[in-house]
């Protein structure tokens, strides 16, 4: 789902990269309390699918507001 990049960005007489802009942004990181234990006790099968549920809900809210997923990491 990542965007490409506008191109390689090259250092300019500041150090930084001479296209580099600021901007503000929102950065989400979300935990899901009791996960290690709910897979312990549920069939993987089961966990799959209410991850995909949850996956689907927050990917699509992100989606609606015009967000960019980088990635989905967890364990």
């Amino acid at each position: 789902m990542a965007r490409p990049i506008s191109g390689p960005a090259t250092i300019g007489q500041d150090g930084y990269g001479s296209n580099s802009e600021r901007k503000l942004v929102t950065v989400l990181f979300s935990d899901l309390t009791g996960y290690s234990v709910l897979c312990e006790r549920l069939d993987p099968e089961d966990v799959r699918e209410m991850m995909n549920l949850v996956f689907k809900e927050i990917v699509g809210i992100i989606i609606r507001y015009e967000g960019y997923i980088d990635r989905i990491i967890g364990d």
